[in-house]
């Protein structure tokens, strides 16, 4: 099922058609003159997503991968809200959209990867009161179901970053594409905007010091 996935959404990427012309991706319509912030914006969160995603997420305690998770889905809304501004008035509506499904697939993945850390959360807060309720039996039950879900949670993160190595060349090659057909202008506040938010993002999925501070009181105690 994985390799399916995959393989139709790299013949999909293969599929995609780029304009290397700014006379055929954009017209003279005022509309279109946010585009290149819009896009700034959107690869910069895209680009901050992905080094999250791209990290030794399974160091961290569950707790701390949850943040890291949530981090990561709202910078794919960010990216898959500004790209849905961009098909708007964009001329080329074919190519954006194939961008966005595969922004809201990867986004999906995410999600799917954040609920097994909260049921592998719930499974660890709820276990002491359960047993005392049905038998300290279900505390065995507990233990290998905490495993099966997080073995899945690797498996599903796995297949998020299989996914991004896949649809890495098309998506250097739809940016290169972009950016050659801005004027000097727009390339300026493409290049503006995206330093300007990534500097913001790189902010993002940094563990608090409350949880780092929590980290340092029970080290302590086990010395």
């Amino acid at each position: 099922m994985k390799t399916d996935v995959l393989s139709k959404v790299k013949r999909t990427f293969q599929k995609i058609t780029f304009f290397n012309s700014e006379e055929d991706v954009l017209s003279n319509d005022l509309a279109l003159m946010n585009i290149p912030a819009l896009m700034g914006r959107r690869d910069a969160a895209y680009d901050r997503a992905i080094e999250l995603l791209e990290q030794d997420i399974f160091i961290h305690y569950e707790d701390e991968r949850q943040i890291i998770y949530e981090t990561i889905m709202e910078l794919f809304e960010v990216c898959i809200e500004n790209t849905k501004a961009i098909i708007i008035p964009s001329k080329e509506k074919d190519t954006i959209g194939t961008v966005l499904q595969y922004l809201i697939l990867l986004n999906d993945t995410i999600v799917s990867a954040s609920a097994l850390v909260k049921h592998e959360m719930m499974l660890s807060e709820d276990v002491t009161s359960i047993s005392s309720f049905i038998g300290k039996k279900i505390q065995s039950q507990f233990r290998a179901e905490d495993e099966i879900f997080s073995a899945s949670e690797m498996n599903i993160l796995h297949s998020g970053r299989d996914l991004v190595e896949i649809a890495a060349p098309a998506i250097k090659k739809y940016r290169q594409a972009r950016k050659r057909a801005f004027s000097k202008g727009s390339l300026d506040r493409y290049n503006k905007s995206f330093k300007e938010f990534f500097t913001v993002y790189q902010k993002s999925g940094i563990i608090s010091a409350t949880i780092k501070a929590r980290r340092s009181q029970f080290a302590a105690s086990k010395s």
